[in-house]
């Protein structure tokens, strides 16, 4: 899983420690059948559960920025951000806070993420329901047999190929999940994800609040001059 380290200066502390974990595995696959229009804005918050729901981890707030094959996620709360530039074969992490930046190869994140033993299946279930005023209907991702994700589309709004071949270039994930991924049409209105880590079950759900296609600035997805770049390798 992807991790963003937080690096301390020495003022602060010593050496670099991690920090609270931006994006999970889950934000980036909840975004993973999102289209590509020209310009589209998101609002969306995501709530961690632990031990099958009864304990609540985390609340958190993102702001989504697309233009055309360019990704910016920032956490309302921590002022964290995270720009996908498939032009630079990059990702970057950003800490508004501190003014510093990381960059990491898509080629090694690519690496992290292969695993060929993994079967992936997506689902319809029929089910449907409105969901912010657009018709959604309900899939589900299995993992093995087992449901991993459920997650309500909407296909009122037209897929672009753009983001297809984003996410499909990304390669986050093991790549039979890449080839059912592409398969989804539409926007994930709400998502679910539920990963197990030896007898610990943790569960994150994400809600979209807001979407509007607007002109996005595409200074959004550069890193400002005053950043300083700090070096850190993947684990």
């Amino acid at each position: 899983m992807f991790r963003y380290y937080k690096y301390q200066r020495p003022s602060a502390a010593k050496g670099v420690t991690k920090m609270r974990r931006f994006i999970l595995a889950f934000g980036l696959f909840s975004l993973s059948a999102l289209p590509a229009f020209a310009d589209l804005y998101i609002e969306q918050t995501t709530t961690q559960y632990q031990f099958w729901e009864d304990t609540v981890g985390e609340i958190s707030h993102q702001k989504i920025y697309l233009k055309e094959d360019l990704m910016k996620i920032e956490n309302v709360e921590t002022k964290e951000v995270v720009i996908i530039r498939p032009d630079k074969k990059a990702l970057f992490t950003l800490d508004l806070n501190e003014k510093i930046y990381l960059e990491f190869p898509l080629e090694s994140l690519k690496e992290m993420a292969r695993d060929t033993t993994t079967e992936v299946k997506v689902e319809k279930t029929g089910r449907k329901k409105n969901i912010m005023g657009y018709p959604g209907q309900e899939i589900i991702i299995l993992k093995d047999g087992e449901p991993i994700v459920e997650m309500w589309i909407t296909e009122k709004i037209d897929p672009g190929k753009s983001y297809k071949e984003l996410i499909e270039n990304l390669r986050f994930f093991p790549e039979s999940l890449i080839e059912e991924l592409k398969k989804i049409k539409g926007i994930p209105l709400k998502s679910k994800f539920t990963l197990n880590i030896g007898q610990l079950e943790i569960n994150a759900q994400t809600t979209v609040e807001k979407i509007s296609q607007k002109v996005i600035d595409p200074a959004e997805f550069k890193i400002p001059p005053s950043f300083e770049k700090i070096e850190f390798p993947l684990e």
